[in-house]
């Protein structure tokens, strides 16, 4: 079941509409209506709608603002747009949105009932299975494929471009990210072979992977495959997967083909990078044969900075330190140097001991964001290193790397809480500063403080409020204290905190005081010279 709210200001179009979406109670259930866009996004957005069907010439907030503001909430939210004028920019407008459809009035049952049904089918493909996901249409998988084939060339992601890619079914959310690199043996491969060598790929690469864990789309004959995790997979497992796939396509089609894996990567991910990265790995077939599995980790130069000599601990395992610490994993952290402790408290790492004790303090101090106010914490660094050698027990050392990795998370966990706190009084001084510009916009304050609007929207969300809701408590408190001077006339009141409209600063103030503002100023003032 979905959920609607409608919003006209005409109540015989509302009556109209909602009459036509009872005959699809089935599928839609409304749970709100209003006369108005500045109630709809005030009482309606917070119900969490599927569908808005909106009239676009409305008073106080447009249907086009309603949308505007509503999909910085609800991204996904499937639009219908109402009107009963022929507008060319109001339809470009509209169509710059990706609302559903543009319907003119009268509104005919049949094209409300078809839009409804486009609105169902996009809303229903966000729940596909992968084998309904096969059925989709061509036009769906270009654009998919377009999508895939630009994040891998682009620098820096744009925000709307990932929630291009979600509405598109590509979940990018997903906080571990590789990109695989599947490509055929063959030097070279006959045109008319092409298309059946891609089909023979992606069948076996999909029987392995399947969405939402992946996706992926060919480059000329290479498969290029977006591996999507909730948690960390380790380079034994996806290589071994792979393998798989591998010996599938060798077994059922002999096709030899070789597959290049970058490194596991978190958000923010550089797909540019990590593309670059899974290219680079298959031109090791050169050296070490076709038909195989290359790792970007087994493969990437790195400075061996430990002496010769003694046991050595991979430096995969010191940077594992530093990402768990990174991302406030407190007890995996623990139990990793525990485990690494215990490994090394034998004869054979004697030589190098001290070494890697001081390199497993290096992975935790690397994760810190601000080492003043951890030293500032704890004690300086030089004391902290007369500590660590100083320790004589096995049970000493892991109680030491204990203390501080949880000192690091607290300091970490502090700074993110100051920086959030320090954003959010930045956005309020700025609405604060400028709430009295009638035009004043969420994108006004993005430009102006270099965040993103979905930041800033998140940001104030967090706090229990959202960008129309501050400007109008503002202007509201602060058209309180000028009603008090009894010679203020409502217009001039209204021009003064923002409102170029009369009428929608009056419907507002009673929206939030309960009373007009003629009756606020009774009350309060005892005098009304309106």
């Amino acid at each position: 079941m979905y959920r609607v709210i409608v919003a006209d200001d005409e109540e015989s179009e509302r009556s109209r509409i909602l009459k036509m979406l009872e005959g699809m109670a089935e599928d839609f259930t409304v749970v709100g209506c209003y006369e108005n866009g500045f109630d709809a996004l005030e009482n309606g957005i917070p119900l969490e709608p599927d569908v808005l069907i909106t009239d676009i010439r409305m008073p106080y907030i447009d249907g086009i603002e309603l949308i505007k503001e509503a999909k910085i909430e609800l991204p996904l939210l499937q639009s219908i747009i109402i009107s009963g004028y022929d507008s060319f920019d109001d339809a470009q407008k509209a169509i710059s949105l990706g609302v559903i459809r543009y319907l003119s009035k009268p509104i005919l049952a049949s094209e409300m009932k078809e839009a409804l049904e486009e609105a169902k089918k996009n809303l229903s493909a966000l729940k596909e299975t992968p084998e309904t996901k096969e059925q989709a249409s061509t036009e769906n998988a270009i654009r998919k494929d377009n999508d895939l084939s630009l994040l891998i060339t682009m620098k820096n992601v744009p925000e709307d471009f990932f929630l291009q890619c979600k509405q598109d079914g590509i979940d990018l959310e997903k906080p571990y990210q590789r990109i695989l690199l599947f490509d055929s043996d063959l030097d070279s491969i006959d045109p008319r072979r092409e298309e059946s060598l891609r089909l023979e790929i992606r069948e076996c690469y999909e029987e392995e992977f399947s969405e939402p864990d992946s996706a992926a789309f060919f480059d000329g004959t290479e498969l290029v495959a977006f591996f999507l995790s909730e948690k960390s997979v380790s380079k034994n497992e996806i290589s071994a997967r792979v393998r798989e796939i591998l010996a599938r396509l060798e077994r059922r089609y002999h096709l030899s083909v070789s597959c290049g894996i970058s490194e596991e990567s978190t958000k923010p991910v550089n797909y540019r990078k990590l593309y670059r990265h899974a290219k680079r790995t298959l031109e090791y077939r050169t050296v070490l044969g076709p038909s195989q599995v290359f790792l970007f980790e087994d493969l990437e130069k790195e400075e061996n900075t430990s002496p010769s000599g003694g046991g050595k601990v991979d430096e995969n395992e010191y940077k594992k330190l530093t990402y768990l610490i990174s991302y406030g994993k407190e007890e995996e952290t623990k139990k990793s140097v525990h485990n690494l402790v215990e490994q090394i408290s034998s004869i054979e790492y004697k030589d190098n001991y001290y070494f890697i004790l001081s390199s497993i303090l290096d992975s935790i101090l690397k994760a810190c964001v601000s080492l003043g106010a951890l030293y500032e914490s704890t004690e300086p660094q030089t004391a902290i290193m007369t500590e660590l050698y100083g320790l004589k027990s096995k049970q000493a050392i892991t109680d030491f790397f204990d203390r501080m990795i949880s000192a690091v998370i607290s300091v970490n966990k502090s700074n993110r809480l100051n920086g959030l706190v320090n954003s959010f009084s930045q956005i309020q001084d700025f609405l604060k500063a400028n709430y009295t510009n009638s035009g004043l916009s969420i994108d006004d304050v993005a430009n102006e403080l270099g965040y993103s609007v979905s930041y800033i929207s998140s940001i104030l969300k967090k706090n229990g409020t959202s960008f129309t809701k501050t400007v109008t408590d503002l202007r509201i408190k602060k058209a309180t204290e000028i009603l008090h001077n009894p010679d203020a006339k409502i217009l001039s009141v209204a021009n003064q905190v923002g409102y170029s409209d009369p009428y929608y600063f009056s419907h507002v103030f009673k929206k939030l005081a309960d009373m007009s503002p003629e009756e606020y100023r009774k009350k309060n003032v005892g005098t009304e010279r309106e």
